[in-house]
């Protein structure tokens, strides 16, 4: 596998790169920045993390709104 452009919703977010017997991914997106330099065994397992972290995002910006 080579280096693979992450996106979410349409926007690149970060870079899936091997690395031994993992996958580690590089964020270049603020709102993903925790997972960064982190090692998953399958793209769909950083998928599944970002989902999480872009909900809580969402939901936070939401309730901010409305004070």
């Amino acid at each position: 596998m080579k280096k693979q452009v992450i996106e979410y919703a349409g926007t690149p977010v970060g870079v899936l790169v091997p690395e031994k017997n993992a996958l580690k991914f590089i964020a270049i997106k603020l709102d993903v920045h925790e997972l960064d330099k982190k090692l998953f065994r399958t793209s769909d397992e950083l998928y599944h993390e970002i989902k999480k972290i872009m909900f809580l995002h969402n939901k936070k910006s939401n309730y901010q709104e409305r004070i």
